[in-house]
């Protein structure tokens, strides 16, 4: 929860989101000084942003001599915050199939964060006084934090500037659902829908696009995900992997965690609960470090392909809305991979498919097909009933959830067992 209020006052501030970044962890704030090292480490893959990790080391500490560097450091008042974040969901969509039956499905959703920050301060180095205070300075290459970051894919930043709270502050959350479905023997053709919230686009997908446009980005990204369908226990790893949508910050440690196993730095797991989610899947799944050997030497090549193919599975889940997270919840193996099917089929056609062509278990019943438009318009795709067939195409300012989604359609149905 204190991630996501920094994120929604930093979002609320920044119209471009690159000047201050907010911070992830209460436990990081005092590390957070001026003239603060933090860790910039470059992700695995496109749609995610670099992660900034706090480190306990200054500036002053990285340089070589004794004599320690004072910046100069201004404060001012920032502003006096207090605000309320949040988005809800309204959707009523009524259809007829044929003359005899029709189907009504209506539901509202809605989640707040209140915030009362107070008033805030603002410290910030003056990087010329800084410049030519440490310009006859070398660094110290054998400290430990650089011995570190040159083995990985890592690169040092200095904290310049920050924004810090002067008083106690609250944070409160509060989330509600409510949905129905009726149906009747008669009805019209009608449809509505109206989300508002707040989004973040990580790359550039053209909005109104056909899903073919997602082509080249998916077809690499696709062959990763291959081992997952020759993982003997894959029928375990779907309902870990299900169970694990139902708790973001869950979803999101196993998303760090995993990045870490891949990087080979078992040092720094944090520690998970026996019966948690992230622990059975790191242990049906995961039974050695990434980069390691059993003899616990460093091994070449990388991460092996199943640890990688899981990594990329949860990543792409873990950038998914919440909205979509718990519809994924609600959809069944055979309904999951009847629509990664169709969306597999839509994005490889050349023309317009026909009726026939679709799954017949989201084709011919209202209310699975209902239930797919609403999945999949969660994450930016429209998916449309035409007289022909069905066609999809991506939404307005979607940024990379429908790559994300496919993504994570592609990767569960491979992990579905047959038979």
């Amino acid at each position: 929860m204190f991630s996501k209020a920094t994120k929604s006052f930093v979002q609320q501030i920044e119209d471009d989101q690159k000047g201050l970044i907010h911070v992830s962890r209460l436990n990081d704030s005092h590390k957070l000084v001026p003239m603060a090292v933090v860790i910039k480490r470059i992700r695995f893959w496109p749609w995610q942003t670099a992660k900034y990790q706090p480190s306990d080391f200054t500036l002053s500490d990285l340089l070589l001599g004794e004599v320690s560097i004072d910046p100069v450091v201004s404060q001012s008042d920032f502003l006096s915050y207090k605000g309320t974040f949040g988005d809800s969901v309204t959707s009523t969509l009524k259809s007829g199939m044929g003359s005899m039956i029709s189907v009504d499905l209506a539901g509202t959703g809605s989640s707040k964060l209140q915030l009362s920050f107070g008033k805030l301060r603002k410290q910030q180095v003056n990087v010329k006084a800084l410049l030519h205070d440490c310009g006859n300075r070398f660094v110290d290459m054998k400290h430990s934090l650089m011995q570190q970051v040159q083995k990985k894919q890592e690169v040092l930043t200095v904290l310049k500037e920050r924004v810090f709270t002067t008083a106690p502050c609250s944070i409160l959350a509060t989330q509600k659902k409510k949905g129905s479905c009726n149906s009747s023997p008669h009805g019209s053709i009608d449809g509505e829908c109206e989300v508002d919230g707040f989004k973040l686009s990580e790359i550039y997908i053209p909005d109104d696009a056909p899903l073919s446009a997602l082509n080249s980005e998916l077809q690499t990204l696709e062959g990763y995900l291959c081992p997952l369908a020759e993982l003997p226990g894959r029928s375990d790893l779907f309902n870990t992997l299900v169970e694990t949508l139902k708790d973001r910050d869950t979803l999101t440690l196993l998303e760090h965690t995993l990045e870490d196993w891949c990087r080979g730095e078992v040092q720094q797991f944090l520690p998970l609960c026996n019966d948690s989610p992230a622990q059975v899947l790191l242990d049906l799944f995961c039974p050695l470090p990434a980069n390691q050997s059993e003899g616990g030497s460093p091994a070449e090549g990388g991460p092996p392909p199943n640890l990688k193919a899981v990594h990329l599975l949860v990543s792409a889940m873990e950038a998914l809305p919440d909205e979509t997270l718990s519809l994924l919840t609600e959809c069944s193996p055979e309904i999951l991979q009847a629509i990664d099917e169709l969306i597999c089929q839509i994005r490889g056609s050349s023309g317009p498919l026909t009726g026939r062509s679709a799954p017949a278990v989201l084709w011919e019943d209202a209310e699975t097909w209902m239930f797919s438009e609403r999945l999949l318009r969660s994450s930016g795709v429209t998916l449309q009933r035409e007289a022909d067939g069905p066609a999809a195409k991506t939404g307005s300012d979607a940024g990379a959830l429908p790559l994300v989604l496919c993504l994570t359609l592609r990767g569960l149905s491979l992990c579905v067992t047959t038979g």
